[in-house]
């Protein structure tokens, strides 16, 4: 577990990774600002779905901003995987790459906030 979440604008890092009932998530920092993203598989109702039909099923930071089968920088083989992710770049929040001063997220936050979705994500699960 890392705590370095803004610095080097090039750097990515694993900050945090783990599992809640099944579903992975991973926790990023891109060097300028941090995201978080969930891995579930077809035995999830959200399995397959794409960024705006997310929206109705959760309420995520600054909402969904990428879903797709694999993560570029993929942690773990899945098969039948899809993730979806959200970001912390958004009004109010801290971004190393601009001048503008926002929120800087702490690890425990961002933690927190994962798995707080995590639950919700738990409730669409088909079994």
């Amino acid at each position: 577990m890392k705590e370095e979440i803004y610095g080097d604008k090039k750097a990515l890092s694993i900050l945090d990774k783990g599992q809640y009932n099944g579903i992975m998530w991973v926790i990023v920092s891109y060097g300028t600002h941090p995201c978080s993203y969930i891995c579930i598989g077809d035995w999830n109702k959200l399995y397959g779905k794409k960024e705006e039909d997310l929206e109705l099923d959760l309420d995520v930071h600054g909402g969904v901003t990428y879903t797709n089968n694999d993560l570029w920088f993929n942690p773990e083989s899945i098969s039948d995987q899809w993730w979806f992710g959200w970001d912390y770049s958004h009004f109010n929040d801290y971004n190393s790459s601009c001048r503008i001063e926002g929120k800087k997220w702490t690890l425990d936050e961002l933690k927190k906030d994962v798995l707080k979705v995590c639950k919700k994500v738990h409730k669409y699960s088909k079994i």
